[in-house]
């Protein structure tokens, strides 16, 4: 996949809609796969902010802070999530990754 040239698409897409919650989330994702977690943990949070109860981004965005080792802000994240989607199997086991990870920093 081309994942340069589709982030700089919805790039352009964002530029005068910043209030386009789906395509923020869609930069999000984009940025996850070129391993640009920051960059796409700031792209979901302006989703999350646009649409609260977009819980495919408070999902995408806890991706993206365990892979900046920000596991207590991706645990809250991930908490919110399963409250909603409690049988989640994907995020269920992202949090028992980050339970072990942070038993094992104590």
């Amino acid at each position: 996949r081309d994942w340069i040239n589709a982030a700089s698409a919805a790039k352009q897409r964002l530029h005068g809609i910043v209030y386009d919650s789906y395509t923020w989330a869609l930069l999000g994702r984009v940025q996850n796969n070129l391993r640009e977690f920051e960059q796409a943990a700031e792209a979901f949070s302006v989703a999350i902010e646009l649409n609260p109860k977009d819980y495919a981004s408070m999902a995408n965005r806890a991706v993206s802070l365990y892979n900046l080792g920000r596991y207590q802000e991706a645990l809250k994240l991930l908490e919110g999530y399963l409250k909603e989607e409690p049988d989640n199997r994907r995020a269920l086991e992202m949090r028992n990754e980050i339970e072990k990870r942070l038993t094992n920093e104590k």
